[in-house]
């Protein structure tokens, strides 16, 4: 599928989750329903239903299916989402120097130098059919159940929001 986006040598394909949404979602994010005013409303608590999904709930002990002890997936996430902060506090600081100063040049080297390169983390394990990896660890069923029992009360609400937008 051709999705417009150009190549980028240094990325490499590790795994695909596709999923039409979390069991207590019915909805996805991307539906009509989603793109709704209705919908619109209910974006935070689809986001935060992806996360639980990808990274768990420790209220239940689910896990999550990014399997982090496996895969290096949310520790690989959270790092890249941290440098990232940090370079661009480095870049602020870099654009605040007086470039008339005489220490101009050596303030800005310095700086430059604290710049931390993402793409020197590597990659997650990939995951495949061909990889070292060939599945995921997933979480037990007793904490999805648990997850489950706990997301009820919302899932309930998402139902009533999409009968009063049809």
């Amino acid at each position: 599928m051709d999705l417009g986006l150009t190549d980028d040598p240094t990325q490499k394909f590790h795994l695909t989750i596709a999923t039409l949404a979390t069991t207590w979602m019915p909805f996805h994010p991307k539906s009509a329903f989603a793109t709704s005013e209705h919908g619109q409303s209910l974006q935070a608590e689809m986001a935060e239903a992806s996360r639980i999904l990808r990274h768990g709930d420790p209220s239940t002990g689910f896990l999550g299916f990014n399997d982090d002890s496996t895969t290096g997936w949310t520790t690989h996430a959270k790092t890249c989402a941290q440098w990232g902060k940090e370079n661009i506090a480095i870049q602020s600081q870099i654009a605040k120097l007086p470039k008339g100063d005489d220490s101009y040049e050596a303030s800005k080297a310095d700086l430059a130098a604290q710049l931390r390169d993402i793409r020197s983390l590597g990659f997650c394990n990939p995951v495949g059919s061909t990889e070292k990896l060939i599945c995921i660890s997933t979480p037990l069923e007793s904490s999805q159940d648990s997850l489950l029992a706990r997301m009820q009360a919302q899932h309930q609400k998402f139902l009533e929001d999409i009968e009063s937008y049809q």
